[in-house]
């Protein structure tokens, strides 16, 4: 989808294709929000990993993301930009919010190593979050902005995208700027654990990221010390909740296959699944602690004990 108001663009939806282990730290480490399955595709049956069926099962499975338009991509890790996308903000009362596409959500920013003018080269990636400091700001906010300084009604904008990209799901009936006529928002929140054998009772899930999306609208928070977390990026009907394991002290590794080594570089997630409407906003889930330390279970059980 090309969606370009005002002869500008925010985002450029990208594909990479990391070679190895480093390629894919370093893309990491830069802030991007990666994804295994194309943006605008429709996940059928749910699961922690994709990989692309033309992709061998050893090897680095391709990767989706949006970057600001403009965001200096280096030459030696294969990508293709696919798409120009106009990115804002769908409501009103997030006009202002930063998002986490452009490095704004989910955590503070980590500045770049200092270099030399010898040393710069399209080899240094410059993390997103720096890059949109130094280049005016989140380019999400300020496209919502150049709409409604149009008199675009931006929630009207995301009901044609949805439509044409074949999201009829998440566009309403009819479009309308009477706010109270769009149906209500549902924003994701609810309450992580994890089931303490010891004691035979679940604890909170301390301080682990969890995300909800759809369509491309991305939130992310964190646990708190009780477990509890709250998204606040509204959804009309539906969203994905994605917990990984992972904060800005520690991250927890793993691997989903004995072939796919290179899942190291990701911290341990699991999809909670979709969720409709209210469900989303009563969302309540214990992990199992599973005796043997090699297993999956027993990473997810790790971020509680730090």
């Amino acid at each position: 989808m090309t969606l370009q108001t005002c002869d500008e663009e925010t985002q450029q939806a990208t594909w990479v294709a990391p070679q190895n282990v480093d390629q894919l730290t370093e893309l990491e480490e830069s802030g991007m929000e990666l994804i295994d399955v194309p943006l605008t595709y429709e996940v059928i049956e749910d699961g922690d990993f994709y990989q692309d069926p033309s992709i061998p099962e050893d090897q680095i499975t391709y990767q989706y993301t949006l970057v600001p338009y403009g965001y200096p991509l280096p030459s030696h890790i294969p990508y293709t930009i696919l798409d120009q996308v106009y990115l804002f903000n769908e409501d009103d009362g997030e006009a202002q919010e930063p998002d986490p596409w452009t490095g704004g959500g989910g955590g503070g920013c980590d500045p770049a190593p200092y270099q030399t003018n010898n040393q710069q080269s399209t080899n240094y990636m410059i993390p997103i979050c720096e890059y949109t400091a130094q280049h005016g700001g989140d380019p999400v906010i300020a496209g919502t902005q150049a709409l409604i300084a149009e008199c675009i009604q931006p929630y009207e904008v995301y009901q044609a995208a949805a439509e044409i990209s074949g999201f009829e799901e998440d566009a309403a009936p009819v479009a309308t700027c009477n706010i109270a006529a769009r149906g209500p928002r549902y924003y994701p929140q609810g309450t992580l654990s994890v089931f303490n054998t010891d004691i035979n009772a679940p604890e909170p899930l301390k301080g682990v990221l969890v995300k909800s999306r759809n369509f491309m609208k991305l939130g992310i928070t964190y646990t708190n010390a009780n477990g509890q977390f709250y998204i606040g990026k509204p959804y009309k009907r539906k969203a994905m909740i994605i917990v990984k394991f992972k904060n800005d002290r520690a991250t927890t590794r793993g691997i989903n296959g004995v072939l796919k080594v290179w899942q190291y570089v990701f911290p341990v997630k699991h999809k909670l699944g979709r969720y409709y409407n209210n469900d989303m906003q009563n969302i309540n889930f214990t992990f199992q602690r599973d005796i043997n330390p090699h297993s999956e279970t027993a990473r997810k059980w790790v971020p509680l004990l730090l």
